[in-house]
């Protein structure tokens, strides 16, 4: 006798992370302030989230902000 199928649901993204998705997007494309400016408004609501972090060192790196990079980096950690 085979189990029950489990179908696996896909959790819709929240505001949050479609924020997320927008900066990485905005990355991908070249424009790092505007993938920034993303960043910092969503750690202004949550200083811990380290994948903003992660890419707003990446961001911060790509306009030449080597030391604000490096910080942001070192909290994605």
């Amino acid at each position: 006798m085979v189990g029950p199928s489990l179908k696996v649901q896909r959790m819709p993204k929240t505001s949050r992370e479609s924020r997320l998705s927008e900066a990485q997007h905005a990355f991908d494309g070249g424009h790092c302030a505007r993938a920034v400016e993303i960043c910092r408004a969503l750690l202004r609501e949550d200083a811990g989230w380290a994948e903003a972090h992660y890419l707003l060192g990446l961001a911060l790196a790509n306009l030449g902000d080597l030391n604000r990079a490096v910080a942001s980096l070192t909290e994605a950690a």
